[in-house]
């Protein structure tokens, strides 16, 4: 035992306490914050997609969204293992960044047909 562990024994206790409300809080705001642009966007794309089409293209959009879901833990298992233990997190956080800004730049003018105006 060092010096510092037997002066203050539940100074790492305290220390791991302060990390884990640290980690929970930040994972509760990721989690409220991060699907905010699904009910947004899936009532544009249905607003601007012809009614026959609307079940093809919400299968596609979906896709994208949800196999990256299915196939991320093992990739990110091997990139903290091997690289380092937050670039799965900056990637992520940097790849949901482009993402928003990708839909907002590529439609901020298109108009949905009931807001055309005549």
């Amino acid at each position: 035992m060092g010096q510092r562990e037997r002066i203050f024994p539940c100074a790492r206790v305290h220390c791991m306490k302060f990390l884990f409300v640290r980690a929970r809080t930040v994972y509760m705001g990721r989690s409220l914050l991060s699907q905010m642009d699904v009910p947004t966007r899936q009532s544009y794309v249905m607003a601007i997609v012809k009614p026959e089409e609307r079940s093809r293209v919400a299968g596609l959009i979906n896709l994208p969204r949800s196999l990256p879901s299915a196939i991320g833990p093992t990739i990110a298992r091997f990139v903290m293992q091997f690289v380092g233990p937050s670039l799965p997190y900056v990637f992520a956080g940097g790849v949901k960044a482009v993402y928003d800004l990708a839909l907002y730049f590529n439609f901020k003018n298109v108009k949905p047909p009931e807001e055309q105006v005549e």
